[in-house]
């Protein structure tokens, strides 16, 4: 597909049934895979004659930017640069989460590229990457936990604290246990046991058994606790 092109694909069906577009609109976009559309109102004049049609003009420029070819390429980019990542090859993961975030920015990008960035401990650009990121998508709960992470790893427990607590209320974040246990990890180089325990009992009843969490649990509750 020519990367300047807009069309409806699996892989972008995919990426729209993990947000908030209703099943129906979903169900009528499928009628559209393989399809080429080359030029923006071309595919908004289609994406309006669909039955049901999109509910809003934020809905509609949502699944535009997704059946971007730009985006879509972009996406394919994020997908062997996390490989690199994973198979240690940090230096080729920055050269393509660069060239997918040039093609199309994203806050997975952004994200992902900064936390290569802090396998490097280079903090202070993963935490300017995961800014990035916000700037992007406000609602992607990821760099707040990140630039949280990083400012406990440097030191900063207290300045974490803020960034911790939003991206336990991001609209767009699974793993919020990770958050929780971060918040308790703040908490605890401050010496505020209590409210570090609390964080870690949050992030234990989101995800029971998490390891961090029940580890600290254990270390930090008072002898009766323990016994129950």
């Amino acid at each position: 597909m020519d990367k300047d092109r807009f069309s409806v694909t699996p892989d972008l069906l995919r990426v729209l049934r993990r947000g908030k577009i209703a099943t129906g609109l979903l169900d009528a976009l499928e009628t559209l895979v393989g399809q080429e559309f080359e030029r923006e109102e071309d595919f908004l004049r289609a994406l309006y004659r669909l039955n049901p049609p999109p509910q809003s003009d934020a809905e509609a420029a949502h699944i535009l930017r997704t059946a971007d070819g730009r985006f879509q390429e972009a996406l394919a980019l994020l997908t062997v640069a996390y490989r690199q990542q994973t198979l240690g090859h940090l230096e080729e993961a920055i050269r393509l989460y660069r060239r997918s975030i040039a093609l199309f920015p994203t806050a997975e990008g952004h994200t992902f590229l900064g936390w290569t960035y802090s396998f490097q401990n280079r903090y202070d650009e993963a935490v300017a990457e995961c800014q990035k990121a916000i700037e992007v998508d406000p609602d992607f709960g990821n760099p707040y936990n990140d630039i949280g992470s990083y400012l406990i790893v440097m030191g900063r427990p207290r300045e974490a604290i803020p960034w911790l607590e939003r991206a336990t209320q991001a609209k767009r974040y699974d793993p919020r246990h990770y958050p929780w246990a971060n918040l308790g990890r703040a908490h605890e180089m401050l010496a505020e046991v209590d409210q570090a325990l609390v964080c870690y009992l949050k992030a234990d009843e989101i995800e029971p058994g998490y390891p961090p969490a029940r580890e600290a649990i254990e270390r930090l509750s008072p002898p009766p606790e323990r016994m129950n």
